[in-house]
């Protein structure tokens, strides 16, 4: 498992000078962070191109006050403290994935493989990303000075790499073929991904809110809200009608993280293996629902929302 830091390595060199270097710049947006970043902002519907990019660090590199679109500015506020993350990154790479690793495989069983090569880039708003399980890019201009937060978000990324066994991927897409329940699964499936994720970045007590945002003791405070527009979804999903500005509105990662670590303190970590090897979250769903039915917890999944397709 391979640890690319030449993004963060040439882009300190070009903010330490006080003259934009093309040459430099050249070599740098040809980076494998570079290039993932780049396709990722366009992916996520943020339209980049390699000339927004230069244009930027120009303006950061002569001007002292500039805030740019990418957040370079925020990197170079941090420069010294980059150059002495960067060394430690450069000394410590099987230390640091090892560290993440156990994380995962707290939760995770032994068996379940992780082969994927591992990028830091920084700029934009993410975290991080993982693309087809076997490439995680973290953005690690949200981490400068955060060792141990870059670590738990790595172990995050890094379970989104796990190796799912090919029979279970089969069955989960013959569960989806008819529209509806591919939305429907598609919606709870990532809430679930998200919420496992979740528990092994944080713990299964939340101590301290997301760097990022995603999830914060805020946000689960106000979780009945979310479940609301859940059960509306999947209830729009049954009639026929999907409506993506409700989904725009969820936040699976406090979803999730309420009904993983619900079910998680309750029976322990073997519940969550239907969905991390089997790709199955029905059994996590309905333990999950018995549960708050019986204490009167009023965040829970409404028969009629997912009585259609559970």
């Amino acid at each position: 498992m391979s640890l690319d830091i030449d993004f963060l390595v040439i882009l300190a060199e070009l903010l330490r000078k006080n003259t934009f270097d093309h040459k430099l710049f050249n070599a740098f947006i040809e980076t494998k962070g570079a290039k993932g970043f780049i396709d990722h902002e366009n992916t996520m519907g943020r339209k980049v191109n390699r000339l927004d990019i230069k244009e930027e660090i120009i303006k950061v590199i002569q001007e002292d006050e500039y805030e740019d679109r990418f957040q370079f500015h925020m990197v170079k506020k941090n420069l010294d403290n980059l150059i002495e993350d960067i060394d430690y990154l450069k000394k410590n790479r099987k230390l640091i994935i090892n560290k993440a690793l156990e994380r995962v495989y707290e939760i995770v069983p032994e068996e379940i493989k992780i082969h994927t090569n591992i990028c830091l880039y920084a700029g934009g708003i993410d975290g991080g990303f993982t693309i087809n399980r076997n490439h995680v890019f973290i953005n690690y201009g949200k981490y400068i000075g955060q060792k141990e937060e870059f670590v738990k978000i790595l172990s995050h990324e890094l379970y989104h790499s796990r190796q799912i066994p090919l029979i279970y991927k089969a069955k989960f897409f013959l569960r989806t073929i008819s529209s509806k329940k591919r939305y429907a699964y598609g919606i709870l499936g990532k809430i679930i991904e998200e919420g496992i994720a979740c528990l092994i970045q944080h713990g299964a007590i939340l101590n301290k809110d997301d760097i990022i945002g995603n999830l914060t003791k805020s946000n689960l405070s106000h979780n009945k809200k979310q479940f609301e527009i859940l059960n509306e979804i999947l209830l729009d999903i049954r009639y026929g009608n999907f409506y993506k500005h409700k989904f725009k509105e969820l936040n699976v990662y406090s979803i999730g993280y309420l009904i993983v670590t619900t079910v998680y303190n309750e029976w322990g970590v073997l519940i969550l293996d239907n969905w991390t090897i089997c790709m199955d979250f029905r059994n996590i769903i309905k333990k999950y629902n018995e549960l708050c039915i019986e204490n009167g917890f009023p965040c829970y999944l409404k028969p009629e929302s997912i009585g259609w397709f559970i």
